[in-house]
């Protein structure tokens, strides 16, 4: 049996069709890995993540798993004041992406893997934050929501490169 494990993130679009049908047409048994923001912040801590996933894969071959990471920490104060601070968002975006650096080389990722997809994700960040700058909109919650999540869906893309990696298994 193929192995499955499912990374949730708020990026619903990069799920097509055949993926859903899957999740509905195996019947299988989920248990759902929630970590927080400490927990996908250390190489060390992703190798624990990989290792529970493994464990719990090889217990039974009719399980699948649901990984549900937050941001790395810290990372979701940053966007906040970003939110409320709209005009010197390059300082916190900065951060972040240096954060998100530090971790991508800890993890033993090179930098292509860093500009493709944390770069990526950052780049229409910052194009997000630059409409919200050009037409004066205050965050509404939803817009907030929005800015918050880019936290969540670079972790994700972390966490699916590592266990891609060191698991082989699709996520």
């Amino acid at each position: 049996l193929k192995t499955w494990v499912w990374f949730l993130i708020l990026e619903v679009e990069k799920l097509n069709v055949s993926d859903h049908s899957l999740i509905h047409q195996r019947k299988m048994k989920w248990v759902v890995l929630k970590f927080g923001g400490t927990s996908v912040s250390k190489a060390e801590t992703w190798k624990t993540i990989c290792n529970r996933t493994e464990q719990i894969l090889a217990e039974d071959d009719d399980v699948g798993v649901w990984i549900v990471v937050s941001a790395v920490s810290q990372v979701t104060n940053h966007l906040e004041k970003v939110v409320k601070d709209i005009e010197n968002r390059s300082i916190h975006l900065e951060w972040i992406r240096k954060r998100h650096e530090e971790l991508v080389l800890e993890l033993g990722e090179d930098s292509s893997f860093l500009q493709s997809e944390i770069g990526e994700l950052l780049e229409s960040l910052e194009k997000l934050l630059e409409g919200i700058s050009l037409t004066g909109e205050a965050a509404s919650s939803r817009l907030r929501a929005r800015v918050l999540s880019f936290g969540e869906m670079m972790s994700s893309r972390i966490g699916c490169r590592v266990l891609n990696r060191d698991l082989n298994i699709a996520s």
